[in-house]
């Protein structure tokens, strides 16, 4: 039996805004989602940058990180749980 490439989908979770909210990030693609999360976190970290405007000066690589997740098996997985940080 084969294996096939899934699709994730990334979201930001801000909880610091008045109005708390997922934002769609990107999509990414790999064999499980430690694999996608291989080929793709850096690629989300600064899609997210760009997205919502976070500055490198304020936001470091893990803070943007740790407001990662990403939608698995209908229900949002935390990008650091999947890492093990």
């Amino acid at each position: 039996m084969t294996k096939h490439s899934q699709m994730y989908q990334v979201f930001y979770y801000d909880g610091e805004s008045g109005h708390p909210a997922y934002h769609f990030i990107q999509d990414m693609q790999g064999m499980s989602l430690e694999d996608a999360l291989r080929q793709s976190l850096q690629s989300a970290i600064g899609e997210t940058r760009e997205v919502l405007d976070l500055s490198p000066q304020y936001f470091s690589d893990d803070d943007v990180q740790f407001g990662l997740c990403v939608l698995k098996d209908d229900s949002m997985v935390s990008v650091s749980q999947v890492i093990g940080w």
